[in-house]
């Protein structure tokens, strides 16, 4: 009998080690807090970065904390042009690591575009958020939408 129940736990644990479960990302109390603290500037920031020089009131970005350190945060972002001479407007959705110290944004940088892109997802970003986020569609499009909604609630 004991070698009955044996074999079921050993059975049981290989499929549970097979599932490999996915934690989320871990975001470190001081990193939630200087994000909080910060957004709008890191949203500046980005949009400057992303878009130029603009008109924050013509151009927006809203972002997302998807992990962070005492020293790093990791935020999807989604940056919102002006609209054309057509009144149409687009956007860019990128992930983006911002490193800070003593309450201070040092840099922000986010991966270039074409076949560097997934090269720069393995170095920006530890493999907890890529893993996590950047490669599930499922989640991508999750932030994606809460983003949408969020920015489109800022407009109004």
């Amino acid at each position: 009998m004991k070698s009955v129940i044996y074999i079921c736990l050993s059975i049981l644990l290989a499929i549970c080690i097979s599932c490999n479960f996915q934690e989320a990302p871990i975001i470190e109390n001081e990193a939630y807090l200087f994000y909080k603290n910060n957004e709008d500037e890191i949203n500046n920031i980005i949009c400057e970065k992303v878009l130029g020089k603009v008109d924050r009131i013509a151009n927006k970005t809203q972002t997302k904390l998807l992990g962070g350190t005492n020293q790093e945060l990791y935020v999807w972002a989604l940056c919102i042009y002006n609209p054309d001479k057509n009144g149409i407007e687009s956007s860019t959705f990128l992930p983006v690591k911002v490193s800070y110290s003593d309450n201070a944004i040092l840099t922000v940088e986010f991966p270039r575009d074409g076949n560097l892109y997934s090269e720069d997802l393995k170095k920006l970003f530890p493999k907890s958020v890529n893993s996590y986020y950047l490669n599930d569609i499922d989640k991508y499009n999750k932030i994606v939408e809460e983003l949408q909604i969020q920015s489109s609630v800022v407009e109004k």
